[in-house]
């Protein structure tokens, strides 16, 4: 083999070897936390601002990113554009509702305590709970399978007025 060949090799070997490794580390990885366990509230964070994952998992599914709706402060509209990362997670979603219909996901928006409430809703977590659902059937999402609720909790950090989206998404069994 040629000096030029080994060198050509060389570099296939590499981009292959790299590839895995981001396939493996870092696009779509996986945790192995529980949804029932309230550390799924636990956050990232980035310069000093807490960040939530965007984290659905159930009996045979679990799509995590570091990305996540924002909103602003005391308002429930999302923050356009929603990230790629993001996106994709909701149309593996949508893929795996097709295929199990019995199935639903309970959407749970958080607001902080400090917040105020603009929206017509009992609570503002509720109204980014339902912007997230309204969200989800843009994208395909049948509406029958989602479920939503509003929870306060304690205030969380917030980097200039950007709320880095608090709600849980949990695939359930459809009762009805």
């Amino acid at each position: 083999m040629s000096k030029k060949a080994l060198y050509l090799l060389g570099i296939v070997v590499i981009i292959i070897l790299g590839t895995f490794l981001y396939l493996k580390f870092y696009y779509n990885s996986d945790v192995n936390t529980s949804l029932n366990n309230k550390e799924t509230l636990a956050s990232d964070s980035y310069d000093g601002v807490e960040l939530a994952p965007f984290l659905i998992a159930g009996s045979g599914f679990k799509y995590r990113t570091n990305e996540n709706f924002k909103f602003l402060k005391d308002n429930e509209k999302i923050i356009n554009p929603v990230t790629d990362s993001v996106n994709s997670g909701i149309m593996r979603l949508k893929e795996y509702l097709v295929n199990h219909p019995n199935e639903k996901v309970s959407i749970t928006g958080f607001v902080a305590s400090n917040e105020n409430n603009t929206s017509t809703y009992d609570n503002l977590g509720l109204a980014r709970a339902n912007n997230i659902k309204e969200y989800f059937i843009s994208q395909g999402v049948q509406a029958k399978q989602l479920d939503t609720e509003g929870i306060i909790i304690d205030t969380w950090t917030v980097d200039n007025d950007t709320v880095y989206a608090r709600a849980e998404y949990k695939i359930v069994m459809d009762t009805n």
